[in-house]
């Protein structure tokens, strides 16, 4: 795979700056980083693993069976190593990362804290003959925690979107949904749509925001 479009490759499923417009294969994708030796790819494995893991829960043996080299191999158990040391360190785990992670490869004690030590205090982290730094593999993991928790919100503000239009279907019509929207919105409404809205929309909206029947509708629904 060739550095454009491993770059690309890595785009789609770490850092979403691109929508995929083809598959990509995840497995293949992830060893031919490690297979790369460029540090700037290295740095951005904790966010790029946890992205790819959410969308496609990869196999760690096929990233694996994809290394012929032996220091392959090494650079890919210390990048996992290093992804453990991130994901503990910010206290996250992504649908059961870190305990598949942990599974596959189970880093013992002493190489755990060298890394909690190392991402501490700010130093360099060694990686199959590669120095990568810290400063960088935090921020391009706290690009991605920012990136996701921005995607979560946006999703659970079209929920609610979604929510409140349902609910405006059942009170008001397609018509009247509109004119309420408008009167919100503040939009320039016709003399017959002005006379619409108060004679009927506007008192549609006053039952609804009256609240004793706002807690008669809670004491209903628990009934």
């Amino acid at each position: 795979m060739d550095k454009d479009k491993l770059v690309e490759n890595v785009n789609k499923l770490g850092m979403p700056m691109m929508i995929p417009d083809k598959p990509v294969n995840a497995e293949e994708t992830l060893a031919a980083v490690v297979t790369s030796q460029d540090a700037r790819l290295w740095e951005m494995y904790p966010a790029l693993l946890a992205s790819t893991w959410q969308k496609y829960q990869v196999k760690w043996s096929d990233i694996a069976g994809r290394l012929s080299k032996s220091e392959d191999i090494a650079a890919l158990k210390g990048l996992l190593a290093m992804s453990q040391a991130i994901y503990h360190a910010y206290h996250v785990d992504f649908d059961g990362l870190s305990k598949s992670l942990k599974t596959y490869y189970d880093i013992n004690k002493e190489i755990q804290t060298d890394l909690r030590n190392v991402l501490a205090h700010n130093h360099e982290i060694p990686v199959a003959g590669l120095s990568l730094s810290t400063e960088r593999v935090r921020g391009s993991f706290e690009d991605y925690l920012s990136y996701k928790n921005l995607e979560q919100e946006k999703q659970h503000a079209k929920l609610k979107e979604m929510s409140v239009e349902y609910a405006l279907s059942q009170i008001f019509s397609p018509k009247q949904k509109e004119l309420f929207k408008k009167r919100l919105n503040r939009e320039k409404m016709t003399k017959t749509e002005r006379e619409y809205f108060y004679r009927v929309v506007k008192k549609k909206a006053q039952a609804l925001a009256n609240p004793e029947l706002h807690r008669l509708a809670l004491k209903l629904m628990d009934i």
